[in-house]
């Protein structure tokens, strides 16, 4: 499909992990390196970063050893801030592509592999959200696929309330849940919700890595 764009959430606070999660680098990338190699097939290389961060571009390497030049784009302001829905609302709020794809930096193993399955949903029915479970049921809404034209507007009518959720937003929405077997064939399924918030989920994270073979 040409008409997704590709967005890295990397406005989180890192408070756990006491430092910057976006710069962490896992192996040879940092985690904004893994999150825009799995975004870059399936989009095209139309990927921005959405956070406040200190620079307006970020030159990030690819597994091809390409380099490409990403812009960042901020955080739009609301009375909560550290709210994720706001991250989601920043990239939907400026997105250009009918459809977004939406990926938190601190899940580093998320790969092409897992986007291509979810984004073979997108197209199946009517819906306004494609959203993978984990294995445990729970949905992973951080990286998930969203129309743009219906789901802006519905986040708008939530930020004026007082449930800021992302599971008050997929209840509003027509949402396409992938259950978990559904992508549990593919190489290294286990690890790609794990979810990096402090220096031991980070340990954990490079032990993992060092085991596995097939980057996906």
């Amino acid at each position: 499909m040409n008409n997704i764009e590709g967005f890295i959430l990397a406005g989180g606070a890192s408070r756990r992990m006491g430092r910057d999660k976006a710069q962490l680098r896992l192996k040879n990338k940092t985690f904004i390196e893994h999150a825009a190699n799995a975004l870059y097939k399936i989009t095209g290389g139309k990927i921005s970063i959405v956070g406040n961060l200190p620079f307006e571009n970020l030159q990030v390497n690819l597994s091809s050893d390409e380099t490409c030049e990403l812009p960042v784009l901020p955080d739009i302001q609301t009375k909560n801030s550290r709210a994720s829905l706001v991250g989601l609302y920043s990239a939907l709020a400026q997105a250009k592509e009918k459809w977004s794809v939406v990926l938190a930096c601190d899940l580093p193993f998320v790969t092409g592999d897992l986007l291509e399955r979810l984004v073979s949903f997108v197209s199946e029915k009517d819906f306004d959200a494609v959203v993978p479970l984990q294995r445990d049921g729970r949905p992973q809404p951080l990286c998930a696929f969203y129309k743009c034209a219906v789901c802006l507007p519905k986040i708008e009518e939530i930020l004026r309330g007082e449930d800021w959720s992302l599971q008050n937003l997929l209840r509003r929405i027509n949402t396409r849940f992938v259950e978990f077997s559904e992508i549990s064939d593919l190489p290294n399924s286990e690890h790609f919700f794990l979810n990096i918030n402090t220096p031991e989920d980070f340990e954990a994270a490079w032990k993992i890595k060092e085991g596995m073979k097939d980057e996906g």
